[in-house]
Formats: structure tokens, C-alpha cells, sequence
């Protein structure tokens, strides 16, 4: 019973504590015991001993009781860890993780996906977030200022006021029905000013205040969206949109989009800052920005498939930004294109954001996450809420939509032979993605010949899956690129042995379920491998200057090959087209001039070469053509972004800031004469955890470091005078301030002896002296024994038996003898 009473306990102590396995354990089983043991007292009373009955309903009572306990130590987490989703989100901080059981965190993971469920059936648009503003108002009151004569206003509970130009009035703020409601007196005469001709009349006096019927307006809404919908379906010409074979079936996050029209809003509000999107599990597109211009056709109506696919790339417009001096190694792009990344050979991660962008197309954050590794890969997961880093350590990194860092995995054990057995990579990352629906799961490669499937929340202890890649030998072969499908039902990866393999999620990865093993040229890293849209082709990039197309069907030998491809850098991308009619790729350009860099546009059906972009003396390396934006990013080797856009077929991202001014300074705001900077002058700067510096301080901080500044200077302290004695306060006086000190410096002075004199030859030359003069010894025996007497020498007593003793034990004098 005491094990219970320590459960509940436990129970209601702050913060959540670890799960206690053994003790839930033991009193299941203490209560399996006394189950029994009533079982069989039960039997015995009915055959005829009565006195147990007593000892029954005692045994029976503390079952009870140790049930109750359970129960109410297992509701009592279960309302924290609720609490925690309203408080901290839909991911569990790593430190509560731990302390929860498997059941537990699978508990929380419903409850997040029914408060996400619930919050989009009330908005489709996704735009509403139960968990934001769960503080009350500090006030429920509002000032109303009459701007015209309004005459008498009559509330719900049949309150009349009367309303004149001027006057004030307090208003409660009534959220359920759209109301202003009057719950207080009027203000003071002062502050109402009101007027003293107050106009009155029979048709003012029958007004009252305007009501909404909110769930008629919420009915429209959802039929509007269904029709929407069902539009979108029916329309020609549009991107495709969400498959259950190719998309994600669950967003278990409340601030994800829904399947709506992304850019047929009709409102044109301006969003400070983008919303954090959590789900980008389907590709809708708006079929009116995506779909080419009818005036464009000319009334051709037999227009080829190809010709119509090149009018659909938007490169009308081009915006050029700057990353640095060398090359762009890694472009991500969020889900619904309001936030991007990009990182270079300079180890800086850039993060851009379109909504607080204008024209001059500057960086909102600049850091360096890992140091000195170049940075090879970033990716947003498919929420838009954590940024995976990829670079050239063996441990991957995870940051927040604001460059804070959320993990770091581990590292590999580099003296065990068998990267099976070791918790994370051993040597140098080489490419790394999100699962396309999992926003837990990513995937790693690396130098050391495996390819590991990571969770978020178990990273920084050991990877999940670990894959071995081989070649047709059974040798280790490096991997280069990996990535999932768009299903997230296969993995794969390509090799430095020119090798394509591919195994099935969540199943055995000891043998491949595809295997293209010439795919390419043995020796020449793969850079790039993507899936189409419809899961039915696949997509390689090689650094021997082709780009091949695969069937996933048939895989014995690619459908279409482009040759002369050149590929100077280990991460050149190649992506397709949001319709999948076009595959895009990028070639560098030679230093010696023999050929320039460009961004050449496959038809997907022939392969023959819709359109091309040169660049004389750049080459492209990095790679992003956003479906939702329908928007093309290119990485440049020579550290700047080149934007391309169309103003009539893509929507917001660079059309959101172009137009925006550039602030320019004004010459006043200017300090054109030389100024003195003092550092104690400042305001108090503070770098949080985070690493960044604070903008507001608390006032208590402020007042603090105020205080500090205007302090009193320290008094002088006056030097203490020379000590006159022996001393005093533990300070000792001169030499000779004592009769025993001066004695004994005189007598020291006046007998000094010279160090480098011999010490025998010092003692000799008093030996005249002490002779005749005698002063110690012989003035003592001067009456008694007057003559000096020296001791007689004694010889040593020799022992006989010695002599018996072998002659190596013998003293050496005797042996002498």
C-alpha cells in the first residue's frame, strides 16, 4: 500500500517525472496476490468458516483503494501531457520525452491530430490556432467615441443610451454574438463632453446594434470551399493536386494548410511575417496562377503539349540576390514559399523571408551552424517547422524556422569496424532529407557506407535504421545522394560506383527491392536523384555530364539520356517541373572558357531540349522550382540567388517584395562629424540562450543597469604610515627597532665573515688566537687540570672467530694481514 501511496505522490509533483515502470509493476502484482488469496478465503468462508468474511472485505477494500491510485496517477499525467500540447505544442520537448511512456507519447500524438482535425473543420484555410492567445484580455472594456449624432442605442437586454456627437462611452467587448454590449455606468461629465442640444427622434430610437448569425456565415463558408473545390477538380491545364498514392494522408499539426485554393483569397491583408505552416502533404496550386494567360494563345487551339509546357515556365522576371563571394552549395525552400534558407562554401546559412523583404532583397539572418563545414544540404520538413543541415561533420543538425538550434545527433564510434553496431555516422555527411510526410523522420547519408534513418526525438542518443550500401562485389560503396519518394515508401540512394538502390520503407534493408546498378558511370558521384510527382520515373544527375530518366517500372535501362552536361560540383541538382512535363538541370562553367554554365529545360516526354538560360562566366548548382509559388531558385557557383518568376502564372513569394521601396537613409539621419562611442554609455545588450542579443528589456533590468552606472565612485583609501617598534596589526618593525634585534645585527656586522672564503682556512686562522687567549674551553679546567691531557688511541679488539670466516667475509684489514 505504501508503493500507492508514493505513486500518487509522484503524481502531482512539478515537473512531469519519469514513468515508474516497476513500481505500477509491483502493485499489480501485490494485487494479483491479494486477488487471489481472496479467492481462495472466499471458498473456505462458503464451506463454513465465517470469521474470514471480515479479512475478505479488508483484502477487498485495499484492492479497491490500489486501483484507484493507478487510475488516478495515470489521469493525472495524462492532463499534464494534454496541458503540454496547448502550452508547448505539437512536439514534446525532449527532456518530457523521456519521461514518458511509449503509450503516453502515442496518446499525445492522437490528441494532437483531433485538436488539428478540429481546428480545420472550423477553418479549411488553416488560419485558426486554438493554442494562440490563451491569455484573457487585461481589459473587457472598450472606449467608444460617438463621431455623429447616432441618437438612442439600445443594447440586447433592453437598455437604452443615447448617443451624441463627442460623447464617450464604455462598452463591454461580447465575443459570441458580434455585439457591443453596455455592462457600466457612463464615464464622468468631464470626459463624456457631452453636448447639451441632444438630438432625439422616433427613428434613432429604433435602432439597435448589428448581430451576426455565425453559424449560417460558417456554412456559407464551407460550401464556398467545397465549390471551390470541386472547380479546381474540373479545370484543365492545372498542377496536380493531392493523391493518396503521393501525398501525406495526416497533418497532425493546427496550423496547416488545407487541400483550399492557396492564392484565391479575397482578401489582400498583409501578413506581418508568415505563418509557420505545418502541413505540406499536398501540392495545391491555384489553377488561375499556375495556368498560362488565355489571351497569350492567340485562339491556336492546336498547340502542342510541348509549346504549352514551355509557356508555363515562369522566367518573365528575374530578381538576382547575393548569398556571398563563393558558391551556393544548398537552397530549401518552406512548404507554402514564405521562408527560405540557402548555405554556402562560406559556411553561412542565410534565412530570407519574402513577407519582410523589399526591393533591395536582403538576408533577415546570417549564421554559421556548424562551424567550419561547408554546408552540402538543407530542407525544410514537410510543416515548415524545423530546417535539416547537412555539412561536412558526421552529425546532422536541426534548426527552428529562426536559425535556433533543436538538435544535434550523434557521432559514430570510429574504432568499430561494423557500421551497423555504431550509433551514428564515422565520417563526413553527404546529402540528407525529410520524410515526405513524417515530420519526424529524416534520412542521412555519409562517407562511411551507410545511409541511417533518424527520429527527431531519439537522434541524440542512436539513429533508428541503418542501411548498407554495396556494390556488385559486396565492398563498401560511398553513397553520395539520397532521398524519399514522394509516397515515402521507398529510399533511395546513388553511389560513387555509378549505382542506383532503392528498399522499401519500414521493411528489412538487407537486400535492395530496385537495383540499378550501371546507372551510371563507375567512379562518378551521383549527385542528384529525384521522383516525379507520380511516383512513376526517377530522375539521376552524375558528375560524367549526363542526366538520365528511369522508369520505376522497368529499370533495366533508362528511358531518355542527356549527354554533355557538365557538372563541376558534387551537389548539382536536377528537379521536375510541378506538372512533371519538364525536367530541369543546371550545368558550370569551365575556367578555361570552353563552356559556360546554364539552366537547360527536358521535355519529359522526348527529352529534347525546351529551353535554356546561359550564364558566360557562372554555372548553376543548386536547384528548387516551388510548386505552390511556381517560382525557380538557382544556386550560383558564384555565390548569388537568381529568382525567376512570372507576375501572371506564380503567386506572392518575390511578387511580395519587388514592389516594396527600398528604405533609403535620409542625409539628417546621417552623423557627419567624428563621435566618441563610450561603452559604459550604452544600453544594456544581453545574449540569450539562444545566441542572439535581446531588443526589450524587463524595467527591472533596466533600472538595474541605470543603478550600476550612476554607482558612487570608491572612496580613496589613505596609505597606513610606517610601523614604529616591533610592529603591529601583524607588520613586523625595522632591524634594530628591538635591544635583542639591534644586538644581534651589531654582532653579525662586526664578525661578518667573507661566503667565498674556504671554511677550514676560517677556522684556522683563529687557531693562533684561541692558543694564546683562550676564552671557552680552558678557562674552565685552568684550576683543576691545568695541562692539557689528549685521549690515548685504542686499538680494536680483534675477534678470533674471524679468522675461521671464508676469506670474502673477512674484515680487509685482517685479510690484508
Amino acid at each position: 500500500m505504501n508503493a500507492c501511496v508514493q505513486l500518487v505522490e509522484e503524481a502531482i509533483r512539478e515537473p512531469l517525472q519519469q514513468y515508474q515502470h516497476e513500481r505500477l509493476r509491483s502493485i499489480f502484482e501485490e494485487t494479483r496476490n491479494l486477488y487471489e488469496s481472496n479467492k481462495i478465503d472466499v471458498r473456505s468462508a462458503v464451506e463454513g468458516s465465517p470469521e474470514l468474511f471480515t479479512i475478505i472485505q479488508d483484502r477487498h477494500c485495499t484492492i479497491l483503494r490500489m486501483k484507484r491510485c493507478v487510475v488516478a496517477y495515470l489521469h493525472q499525467r495524462l492532463k499534464e501531457i494534454r496541458q503540454l500540447r496547448w502550452t508547448s505544442g505539437g512536439v514534446l520537448p525532449m527532456d518530457i520525452r523521456e519521461n514518458l511512456s511509449e503509450m503516453e507519447i502515442e496518446w499525445f500524438r492522437i490528441y494532437s491530430r483531433n485538436l488539428a482535425l478540429y481546428m480545420s473543420s472550423i477553418d479549411p484555410d488553416g488560419f485558426l490556432d486554438l493554442t494562440q492567445n490563451m491569455q484573457p484580455p487585461e481589459n473587457l472594456y472598450v472606449r467608444v467615441k460617438c463621431l455623429e449624432e447616432y441618437g438612442d442605442f439600445s443594447t440586447e437586454s433592453g437598455t437604452t443610451y443615447t448617443l451624441t456627437k463627442g460623447c464617450f462611452e464604455l462598452f463591454i467587448i461580447h465575443c459570441f454574438c458580434g455585439t457591443w454590449e453596455n455592462r457600466c455606468p457612463p464615464m464622468d461629465d468631464s470626459l463624456e463632453s457631452r453636448s447639451s442640444d441632444t438630438l432625439k427622434s422616433n427613428e434613432n430610437a429604433s435602432k439597435c446594434s448589428r448581430k451576426f448569425d455565425f453559424e449560417t456565415m460558417l456554412t456559407e463558408s464551407l460550401r464556398l470551399a467545397v465549390e471551390r473545390r470541386e472547380h479546381q477538380g474540373s479545370s484543365v491545364g492545372e498542377y496536380p493536386s493531392t493523391s493518396s498514392s503521393s501525398l501525406a494522408e495526416e497533418d497532425l499539426s493546427p496550423r496547416g494548410r488545407s487541400q483550399a485554393d492557396y492564392s484565391n483569397d479575397d482578401d489582400d491583408d498583409v501578413h506581418i511575417g508568415p505563418p509557420c505552416p505545418a502541413s505540406a502533404d499536398g501540392i495545391s496550386n491555384d489553377q488561375e496562377n499556375l495556368e498560362s494567360d488565355d489571351d497569350n494563345d492567340s485562339g491556336v487551339d492546336d498547340e502542342s503539349d510541348d509549346e504549352r509546357s514551355v509557356n508555363k515556365i515562369p522566367i518573365s522576371c528575374e530578381a538576382k540576390l547575393t548569398h556571398g563571394e563563393k558558391p551556393v552549395s544548398a537552397v530549401a525552400v518552406d512548404p507554402v514559399g514564405a521562408r527560405w534558407a540557402s548555405g554556402g562554401f562560406d559556411y553561412n546559412l542565410k534565412l530570407w523571408d519574402f513577407a519582410g523583404m523589399d526591393a533591395s532583397m536582403n538576408s533577415f539572418r546570417s549564421l554559421t551552424p556548424c562551424e567550419c563545414h561547408v554546408l552540402k544540404s538543407l530542407q525544410f520538413n514537410h510543416t515548415g517547422e524545423a530546417i535539416l543541415v547537412i555539412s561536412g561533420r558526421a552529425q546532422a543538425k536541426v534548426l527552428d524556422r529562426d536559425g535556433r538550434e533543436l538538435l544535434d545527433c550523434i557521432k559514430g564510434d570510429q574504432y568499430i569496424v561494423d557500421m551497423s553496431r555504431t550509433k551514428g555516422h564515422t565520417a563526413q555527411l553527404n546529402a540528407g532529407c525529410w520524410h515526405p510526410s513524417d515530420r519526424n523522420e529524416f534520412l542521412t547519408c555519409a562517407d562511411d557506407g551507410t545511409v541511417r534513418v533518424w527520429d527527431y526525438f531519439t537522434a541524440k542518443k542512436t539513429h533508428k535504421d541503418v542501411i548498407k550500401t554495396k556494390t556488385s562485389s559486396g565492398m563498401r560503396a560511398t553513397p553520395t545522394t539520397c532521398a524519399y519518394s514522394r509516397d515515402g515508401k521507398l529510399i533511395a540512394a546513388g553511389c560513387t560506383d555509378g549505382s542506383i538502390q532503392m528498399w522499401r520503407h519500414g521493411k528489412l534493408y538487407v537486400n535492395t527491392s530496385i537495383l540499378m546498378r550501371n546507372a551510371h558511370a563507375p567512379g562518378s558521384d551521383i549527385s542528384c536523384i529525384s521522383f516525379s510527382y507520380d511516383n512513376n520515373n526517377l530522375l539521376s544527375r552524375s558528375r560524367d555530364g549526363t542526366m538520365k530518366l528511369w522508369d520505376l517500372r522497368k529499370t533495366k535501362e533508362a528511358v531518355h539520356v542527356a549527354e554533355n552536361l557538365e557538372a563541376i560540383f558534387p551537389h548539382t541538382d536536377c528537379v521536375f517541373s510541378p506538372m512533371d512535363d519538364l525536367c530541369v538541370t543546371g550545368t558550370s562553367a569551365r575556367e578555361d572558357g570552353h563552356s559556360v554554365g546554364s539552366l537547360v529545360f527536358f521535355h519529359r516526354s522526348s527529352f529534347e531540349k525546351a529551353y535554356e538560360i546561359e550564364y558566360p562566366s557562372d554555372g548553376v548548382v543548386r536547384l528548387a522550382w516551388h510548386p505552390r509559388i511556381n517560382q525557380i531558385f538557382c544556386g550560383m557557383s558564384s555565390g548569388s540567388i537568381h529568382l525567376y518568376y512570372s507576375p501572371e502564372q506564380s503567386s506572392r513569394g518575390a511578387l511580395m517584395c519587388v514592389s516594396k521601396p527600398t528604405k533609403r537613409v535620409r542625409p539628417k539621419d546621417v552623423a557627419h562629424t567624428q563621435f566618441i562611442i563610450a561603452p559604459y554609455s550604452l544600453p544594456p545588450r544581453k545574449v540569450g540562450r539562444d545566441g542572439f542579443e535581446k531588443e526589450h528589456y524587463t524595467l527591472r533590468q533596466m533600472l538595474r543597469a541605470v543603478r550600476y552606472q550612476n554607482r558612487p565612485p570608491p572612496k580613496s583609501r589613505v596609505p597606513e604610515l610606517p610601523v614604529s617598534g616591533p610592529g603591529e596589526r601583524g607588520r613586523l618593525g625595522a632591524a634594530g627597532s628591538t635591544l635583542h634585534s639591534f644586538v644581534a645585527r651589531q654582532l653579525g656586522l662586526s664578525k661578518k665573515d667573507d661566503d667565498d672564503l674556504d671554511p677550514r682556512e676560517a677556522i684556522l686562522r683563529h687557531a693562533k688566537a684561541a692558543e694564546e687567549d683562550p676564552y671557552w674551553v680552558a678557562p674552565a679546567y685552568k684550576r683543576t687540570q691545568p695541562q692539557t691531557v689528549f685521549a690515548e688511541g685504542v686499538e680494536d679488539q680483534r675477534d678470533d672467530s674471524d679468522e675461521l670466516q671464508p676469506v670474502f667475509k673477512q674484515r680487509k684489514d685482517d685479510a690484508k694481514q
